[in-house]
């Protein structure tokens, strides 16, 4: 059994098998012996065992371990990523502070929304209209502007 999945060099749309992928492939076939991760020379008894199932990875393992995360690295990326959304929370705060309100019941939504913590914001589109709102959720407080 022979696993030629990395055997071949990357092309725009399509994958090639170079010359040397080839020769590489056939080596293998040749010398008929088991190459870790990409050759296995199976006993009919074997395959026997395996229900005649001729599937390649039953016979060639390819596992790579996945490499360890440090916990403490990822906690410091988490904090710095935490301090770069509160940036752009804050950024975006200030930009919306400068919206006027068409009436006053949207301009005291408003007005709720910034005296809470400023919450979350995103963009809600209602399918029948096409009309888009900017959904604002503080604290306590759940405004359309």
């Amino acid at each position: 059994m022979i696993d030629a999945s990395k055997q071949f060099s990357k092309e725009k749309k399509k994958n090639l098998m170079t010359p040397e992928n080839i020769a590489h492939i056939l080596k293998l076939y040749l010398d008929r012996t088991d190459v870790k991760k990409e050759a296995h020379l199976a006993s009919y008894e074997e395959i026997k065992k395996n229900d005649f199932n001729l599937n390649i990875p039953r016979y060639v393992d390819t596992f790579e371990p996945e490499p360890e995360i440090s916990l403490s690295e990822l906690a410091d990326d988490m904090k710095k990523t935490g301090a770069e959304i509160a940036k752009s929370k804050e950024s975006l705060l200030s930009m919306m502070k400068e919206l006027d309100a068409d009436s006053p019941e949207e301009q005291a939504a408003l007005s709720d929304f910034f005296e809470s913590d400023g919450g979350y914001v995103t963009w809600q589109t209602y399918p029948k209209s096409g009309f888009r709102v900017l959904l604002a959720l503080g604290n306590s407080v759940s405004s359309r502007i």
